[in-house]
């Protein structure tokens, strides 16, 4: 057996606290303790291979133990029956009814060899799903779905931790944006029978520890009529590699430049192979809301005047310098969009969305601009045809929007202030 103490608030102090009851009980002298925080999903795995068992308990930093503890655990997996994926605590007597089920807590009893017959052969790494917080409900949903079952244990012999985690790194918000990511399921691998509603594009340069997250959002889209074009623009990490695993996949077509080209000429590739009606842009460090697709085709649907963009509300996440993402809100509504304020405020639109014979009329994004297309073609893009083509705003958060850490403003920067002086000499002219 392999106890885990999954150390998210960085409070090494509770997590030696916990490790220090845990070896106090008789039953788990000798076993191997570890202590992990970051990449947590990736450390578990690594962990497993090292250690090969039949069981994990994972625990949570700053749980109490009582001396009783290790027994008791002994004594419920030598009852758990053959198809009992694990054991999970109760729901803590805080908790109302209408809290998210996503709330994370321990201890949790895994049997390994349902761990491995997970979509992600164990614990999820962050370059997959990129919420780690929510990685053990996440497994727990999907174990679920394969017809495992679970056992819900006394917590006699354990407490939860008295601290709190602070609101900005866990809220209310950050459950409910979160949650259906994690009930979110992969769809069969079936080609289609006829063109699809959408083609999603990803354009990857160097995004080797981020792509597969958002590939990962497409294929649990409960709307099920779309292709995927990924697009590598001479990518010199291991992005090729992370791609390569999806060239069978009847959906997926895969496209690679040579040299990188930039994001404009990425974009065109894809344009160029995409068979739907519509595009959807995603970036490679973003990721699609479960329903994305599904509310899309609805707002698409219900619209008479036939619009060529389509766009909605993001989710943003902050991305610290350790990796971790912390929920920072929604984007601010922007329900009309004007050439002159894109332009004027560089403001990031996601989801964005595009009407295909529309892009191809217009010849696709534009490589001609100051930087060759590289830097600001979602702003240049949305202001050209916005002006001219009736654009809907879908109130509802489509995306997730990953906000790097290091990034900084477009409208205060030198290349921004560079490109706009073109942008309003070029595009405002109507000669976009």
């Amino acid at each position: 057996m392999i106890v885990i103490i999954l150390d998210f608030d960085d409070r090494p102090a509770e997590a030696r606290r916990t490790r220090a009851q845990l070896e106090a009980s008789p039953s788990f002298q000798g076993c191997d303790v570890h202590v992990l925080k970051g990449d947590v999903g990736r450390s578990m795995n690594d962990t497993l291979r090292q250690y090969p068992c039949c069981w994990i308990v994972t625990l949570l930093a700053g749980e109490r133990l009582t001396p009783e503890f290790g027994a008791h655990v002994e004594a419920l997996i030598h009852r758990l029956p053959d198809r009992a994926a694990g054991a999970l605590p109760p729901p803590r007597s805080a908790d109302s009814d209408d809290q998210p089920p996503s709330k994370l807590r321990g201890p949790i009893v895994w049997r390994t060899s349902a761990l491995c017959g997970s979509s992600f052969g164990g614990f999820p790494e962050r370059r997959v799903f990129p919420l780690e917080r929510y990685a053990l409900p996440l497994v727990e949903a999907e174990l679920s779905a394969q017809a495992w079952h679970w056992t819900v244990w006394d917590s006699s012999s354990w407490s939860p931790s008295p601290l709190k985690t602070p609101l900005w790194r866990r809220s209310e918000a950050a459950d409910l944006a979160s949650e259906p990511l994690i009930y979110a399921s992969l769809s069969e691998r079936e080609p289609l029978q006829s063109p699809p509603l959408f083609t999603v594009v990803i354009c990857a340069y160097n995004e080797a520890n981020y792509v597969e997250g958002a590939i990962r959002s497409v294929l649990t889209q409960t709307n099920a009529q779309w292709e995927l074009i990924l697009v590598d623009d001479g990518s010199q990490d291991d992005t090729a590699v992370r791609l390569a695993q999806y060239r069978d996949h009847p959906r997926i077509v895969y496209l690679a430049h040579a040299v990188n080209r930039g994001k404009s000429a990425a974009l065109n590739t894809g344009l160029a192979a995409a068979s739907g009606q519509w595009f959807v842009e995603l970036d490679a460090d973003d990721w699609l809301a479960p329903d994305g697709l599904e509310r899309l085709a609805g707002a698409i649907s219900r619209e008479p005047s036939h619009p060529q963009v389509m766009y909605s509300a993001h989710y943003r996440w902050q991305e610290r310098h350790n990796g971790e993402l912390v929920f920072t809100g929604r984007s601010r509504d922007s329900r009309e969009l004007e050439p002159e304020e894109l332009i004027r405020s560089g403001e990031t639109v996601a989801l964005r969305a595009y009407n295909l014979a529309t892009l191809r009329e217009r010849g696709g994004w534009r490589v001609d601009d100051p930087f060759g297309g590289r830097w600001f073609e979602d702003i240049g893009m949305l202001a050209a045809l916005t002006g001219d083509n009736r654009s809907v705003y879908v109130e509802q958060p489509l995306y997730h929007r990953r906000i790097r850490s290091g990034s900084h403003s477009r409208q205060g920067s030198a290349r921004y202030l560079h490109w706009k002086r073109w942008a309003e000499s070029e595009l405002m002219r109507g000669q976009g």
